[in-house]
């Protein structure tokens, strides 16, 4: 004979499995990824730039063409400027891709940066190898930042950038970026 009745082990297995179901979930939610050439020419955004003053065309470039400097000096920069992306969420995580397709483009840890508050300091999101990338869009990393790296209460993203690593022999190329930005969510957990 069984040790319960039916109902009774029935109303025991709902309990168990009441009590087990117990899960943190996440979410993200992704700002307007943005795509910013070099040298763009579109509304709200732009470039600046510190060396990689070499242009350069070709058809294998994203829009034809790219900026290139000598990678032995690291304290040069070619900026991206995009409309500014704003969250008082308490994290952040900025990812970056490049665009890669032209043989000159060879440094070996070429740096990239995003600001992501308006302190204009620039946090370091990864580096690529430009000389063994694939031809085209490339990811570099993404990076989180927590509540700690916020001021006035912010995240503000509106700017990436890429430097030589500061390898001698190299090339940096400075072609198209995508810079996209997600802020992360924790939904309540149910307990019954």
């Amino acid at each position: 004979t069984p040790l319960y009745s039916s109902a009774a082990s029935d109303v025991y297995k709902r309990q168990i499995l009441i009590y087990s179901i117990t899960a943190i979930q996440v979410s993200a939610i992704t700002s307007t990824p943005r795509f910013i050439d070099n040298d763009t020419n579109v509304s709200g955004y732009s470039n600046s730039r510190y060396g990689f003053s070499e242009y350069m065309s070709s058809s294998s470039l994203y829009y034809s063409d790219a900026r290139i400097q000598n990678s032995n000096n690291s304290s040069y920069s070619y900026h991206y400027h995009f409309p500014t992306v704003s969250t008082t969420k308490d994290n952040i995580s900025v990812e970056i891709k490049a665009y890669l397709n032209h043989s000159r483009f060879t440094d070996p840890r070429a740096e990239y940066y995003a600001s992501v508050n308006i302190d204009d300091v620039y946090y370091k999101i990864g580096t690529i190898n430009q000389n063994s990338a694939n031809a085209g869009w490339n990811y570099v990393n993404t990076r989180s930042f927590n509540k700690n790296y916020k001021i006035q209460g912010a995240f503000v993203v509106n700017e990436a950038y890429v430097c030589p690593s500061g390898s001698s022999g190299y090339e940096t190329g400075a072609d198209a970026v995508y810079a996209v930005s997600y802020t992360h969510l924790t939904l309540p957990t149910n307990r019954e």
